[in-house]
Formats: C-alpha cells, sequence, structure tokens
C-alpha cells in the first residue's frame, strides 16, 4: 500500500491529501474519470477505478485549491516483467484547471519518494503530455 501523505504543490498553489474513504469523494471524481475514459478511449470503466481503490489496488491523492476541489491522482505501485524494483504507476490524473495539469506528476514524486520508489511510469494517449513529462521507456504497438 502507498503512504498516507498530504503536501502542497511547489507553486504553493494545491494542497493534495491521500483520501482512504473512497465512498465518500468517488461522487466527485467520478466525471474526471469518465472525462478520462472518454477522451483516451480507455478500455475500463469507472467502476474498475472503484473497485482498485477500495480493494487496495491503487491509491487516491484528491487535490484542493483554495478549499475547492482542484483534481485527484490515481496511483499504484506495480513491477515489469524481469525488474525487480517497483515502480509507481501514475494510473489516472485529472486537474479541473487544464494549467495545473502537471498536479498529478508532482503528487506521484512526493508519494514515491516517501515510499522509496525511484522510478514512476505512466502511459497516455494524449499528444504532447508524455513529451512534456517524460522519457520514452518502450513502445508497444498493435499489429493490424
Amino acid at each position: 500500500m502507498l503512504p498516507s501523505i498530504s503536501g502542497v504543490t511547489s507553486d504553493g498553489v494545491i494542497e493534495y491529501t491521500h483520501v482512504p474513504n473512497i465512498r465518500q469523494i468517488f461522487p466527485v471524481i467520478r466525471p474526471g474519470i469518465e472525462k478520462i475514459i472518454a477522451t483516451n478511449r480507455e478500455p475500463y470503466v469507472p467502476e474498475d477505478v472503484y473497485a482498485a481503490l477500495v480493494c487496495g489496488g491503487a491509491s487516491l491523492y484528491v487535490g484542493y485549491r483554495e478549499g475547492a476541489y482542484a483534481g485527484f491522482a490515481v496511483l499504484r505501485q506495480m513491477a515489469f516483467d524481469f525488474d525487480i524494483s517497483p515502480v509507481l504507476n501514475i494510473w489516472l490524473g485529472y486537474s479541473v484547471d487544464r494549467a495545473q495539469g502537471a498536479f498529478g506528476i508532482e503528487v506521484a514524486k512526493a508519494v514515491a519518494a516517501a515510499a522509496g520508489i525511484e522510478r514512476i511510469v505512466f502511459s497516455s494517449p494524449q499528444k504532447g503530455w508524455a513529451q512534456a513529462h517524460a522519457d520514452e521507456i518502450t513502445t508497444w504497438y498493435e499489429v493490424r
């Protein structure tokens, strides 16, 4: 399980906290999950995210800007085949304000540091997102 931490983004704008009681916050984050699924054409449904959070397969960190909901990051620890060191996966990240889009990355860095995890990974079909925030480690292609 990932650490239950809270903090403030480096610009001092968004306060974030780990949310252990998913049932109370899920109605708030669900529209963001639905938007991610629709935009990225993801194969899962919001209930899959809910189940992962309730069962401990993922952890939720929610951000607030001046006391108002600002977004969330759903993170999970995982391992690549034949790699002994765990990685932190940014499964979902959503920001109400697009200018704060990297919020999830900043939260993931804090969680990884607290958990002793050295690498953070994510996958996104959104143009420009990976180039702006990450180095490519591998590419998958689906055969037609």
